[in-house]
């Protein structure tokens, strides 16, 4: 590892389970009018029954210049029927902008109105009759192009993040989050409301047909207070969903001025309990191809999380050692796009010479699922589960 200031990461320890506020107490917008470089993203995904993966990204930010982008963004990577009825496998894009008296919250602090596009959160029932629920809705008439679209993503895991969700900058490894030190260092902060979600809705497309919203789904929240590219130089994701497991896979690589590290966290899910949050990781790429951005693309991943198993879950006794892994190849190339494409060109081409260039790549393909759990008796069980991963790549600053 490179020298560099050091980095207070995640920690498998402090788990935090089914959080009882969306935001664990900290509200939406926050800190919009009081930090000049806070960002806040809710991101939802749809892996569709047809093979489409749908992207929802409610953006609210005060950083400016350099990440001038739209309050909402939806992205239709199709699948093999949609891309045939439309003659063209390329993604459908619809993103738009707001003024900061366009976004409104409830009281609770946890829904959100932009313009007319609205992301409503419904808790569960106390009584645990029913679970918590996201309805986001996307309507043509507040401008959204490609249609209109209306989506229920409903909890089928807990909640969680890692103690307070939050990686620090600057401060050490063991520090005490709550110290003066911390609380006003740079932080970058993840918040799973749903790591798996049951999906149903309908998009009515611009030319009147209809493709019926049904699959899984995943919900994140991500808060910083520092530029992107001053943490990370690259970041990544891995979602892999099946019938009955699930499991996320978030990392991404400090600049040398935080030691060149990768600090990564995975979670595991089998039928709807969340069984492990993990740190200790590895994930090694191959079939590295430089593309004509300038960035080296991987397209083949080994991934391997070990970590205990956490209360509350019936896969392995709370304590016990679980091992995850999964090695496959991206061969579908879903995506491919410059973040700082909604900008004027000219101050796009400014952004990329002197700050940073951004893109992101993104793979959908199959792949299998290697559980594993040990037992105080040290015997072992072992569960294969075949499903579909996505895979995604953001890469921040090129290579001089």
């Amino acid at each position: 590892m490179a020298a560099g200031a050091p980095v207070r990461g995640w920690k498998a320890e402090e788990v935090v389970t089914e959080l009882e506020d969306i935001a664990d107490g900290e509200p939406l917008t926050t800190h919009l009018l009081d930090d000049a470089d806070y960002l806040e993203t809710g991101t939802f995904i749809i892996f569709n029954n047809d093979g489409s993966v749908i992207f929802i990204q409610s953006i609210v930010s005060s950083v400016g210049m350099y990440t001038h982008q739209p309050g909402v963004n939806l992205k239709i990577c199709p699948g093999p029927a949609l891309a045939k009825a439309r003659g063209s496998e390329s993604p459908l894009q619809w993103s738009a902008k707001f003024a900061r008296k366009d976004i409104r919250l409830d009281d609770s602090r946890r829904s959100m109105a932009i313009g007319k596009h609205v992301f409503k959160y419904v808790p569960a029932a106390d009584d645990g009759s029913t679970r918590a629920e996201y309805k986001v809705a996307l309507p043509a008439s507040g401008g959204n192009a490609i249609g209109d679209l209306r989506a229920t993503f409903t909890a089928d895991s807990p909640s969680f993040m890692i103690s307070d969700g939050k990686v620090v900058f600057g401060v050490e490894p063991e520090a005490d989050l709550d110290s003066p030190d911390a609380t006003s260092a740079p932080y970058c902060r993840n918040v799973f409301p749903m790591a798996r979600a049951q999906v149903s809705g309908e998009l009515v497309l611009a030319d009147g047909s209809t493709l019926v919203l049904s699959g899984r789904g995943f919900v994140s929240r991500l808060l910083q207070n520092v530029k992107a590219h001053k943490i990370a130089n690259t970041w990544s994701l891995a979602k892999f969903d099946s019938d009955h497991a699930s499991l996320a896979y978030v990392s991404f690589l400090t600049p040398p001025s935080y030691g060149s590290q990768w600090i990564s966290f995975g979670a595991l899910i089998v039928d709807s309990e969340l069984v492990a949050v993990t740190t200790d990781n590895s994930c090694a790429t191959s079939n590295e191809v430089k593309d004509d951005t300038g960035y080296v693309v991987p397209h083949g991943t080994a991934l391997n999380l070990s970590g205990k198993a956490l209360a509350g879950q019936s896969l392995a006794v709370p304590g016990s050692d679980v091992f995850a892994s999964m090695v496959w190849e991206h061969s579908s190339w879903i995506d491919k796009f410059d973040i700082l494409s909604a900008i004027p060109w000219i101050l796009r081409m400014i952004v990329k010479t002197f700050i940073a260039a951004p893109w992101s790549y993104r793979f959908y393909d199959p792949a299998t699922l290697m559980v594993s759990v040990t037992g105080a008796d040290e015997a072992s069980a072992t569960r294969e589960f075949e499903g579909m991963v996505l895979r995604e790549f953001i890469f921040l600053n090129p290579p001089k």
